[in-house]
């Protein structure tokens, strides 16, 4: 019960309650319903009631009278006095906070669940959220969203790798969590590769723009502390270091970054560990070499839906070197 009133409390005090906001815009529309319960009443009579409620519900929870948040806006403390019927059903409700409760909740009112897609190493999946953003999610990699999106924003958390084509909304930004970054778009397309074990953070942009900032940036009211990082351009990508939390843009070709999704693996620059890293998470195997300086060699290929013995065939063509397969183990000499 405490926690309900404190929820209150903070959502009058223009603090961040996304849960007060919540109930008091719930309880502020009951009467919308309850035509036959109120139909003597007149609509500024309706209203004075909800104003009545509001004012006791504010004393209730404890709230200083100053300048309150008010449902569409602020509004100050001065209120006119409720008609008697009006007071003593506030009065009534108050008394028995489960009422106010009930209020809150409707009957057949439902609770937002919060879904996980995860897919282990060697497996690939597409998912339709909602919205109609399409996310391909890459292999070892998990995905956490809600099954319907209510908020201001529509979020979701990403560990591994995701190519996400977002469903334009200017009214509710998509974020996406990952690692100590949040990247922020109103509808546009890009990948971000955040795995847990690599050095960096890497977010690409197909198109559209793409605004990233440290994770906790964005505030309710949609302004951002001093903690912008980027704002992406197509064919942009920020390489995010997780160590020393610095990051620098680059031009890149994005289809080297986002065309994994279609079946290629695509590399330019790139070491043989890169690469390996990659056809490890592809296959689903661990890939050991016993040539250090075999592994820091750059490589440019693409692999086209391709087994795992083709694709080592194919580096075999550029590179010197011999491969033994033991299960899901590589060895390369």
């Amino acid at each position: 019960m405490n926690d309900i009133k404190q929820h209150i409390k903070n959502f009058f005090l223009n603090k961040d309650s996304e849960e007060g906001y919540r109930v008091v815009s719930k309880w502020y529309h009951f009467f919308d319903n309850r035509t036959n319960e109120l139909e003597e009443l007149e609509n500024s009579e309706k209203e004075e009631l909800r104003n009545s409620l509001f004012e006791n519900i504010r004393i209730a929870a404890g709230i200083p009278e100053k300048r309150l948040l008010w449902i569409g806006g602020l509004r100050d403390g001065n209120k006119t006095w409720p008609y008697k019927m009006a007071a003593g059903f506030a009065v009534l409700l108050l008394a028995v906070m489960p009422v106010f409760l009930f209020i809150a909740e409707e009957p057949g009112s439902e609770s937002t669940v919060f879904r996980t897609s995860s897919n282990p190493a060697g497996q690939f999946s597409e998912i339709t959220l909602t919205d109609g953003t399409v996310v391909w999610l890459s292999a070892s990699s998990t995905l956490e969203y809600p099954d319907r999106f209510e908020n201001e924003y529509r979020e979701a958390i990403l560990r591994g790798e995701a190519f996400f084509d977002v469903a334009h909304n200017p009214f509710q930004p998509f974020i996406v969590n990952s690692g100590d970054l949040q990247t922020r778009v109103l509808g546009t397309s890009f990948n971000i590769r955040a795995f847990l074990d690599d050095e960096d953070i890497k977010i690409t942009v197909l198109t559209g723009q793409v605004t990233v900032n440290k994770t906790g940036a964005f505030t309710n009211n949609g302004s951002i502390h001093n903690d912008h990082i980027a704002m992406l351009d197509p064919d942009q990508q920020l390489v995010f270091n997780n160590a020393s939390k610095q990051g620098f843009i680059q031009t890149v070709n994005s289809d080297l970054y986002t065309s994994w999704k279609n079946g290629l693996l695509s590399f330019e620059k790139h070491t043989f560990e890169e690469i390996a890293q990659r056809l490890e998470r592809w296959y689903g195997v661990e890939i050991f070499f016993e040539d250090s300086e075999l592994k820091q060699s750059y490589l440019r290929i693409t692999f086209e839906n391709s087994s795992l013995e083709h694709a080592l065939r194919m580096l075999q063509v550029i590179k010197d070197f011999d491969f033994e397969i033991e299960g899901r183990q590589i060895w390369i000499k």
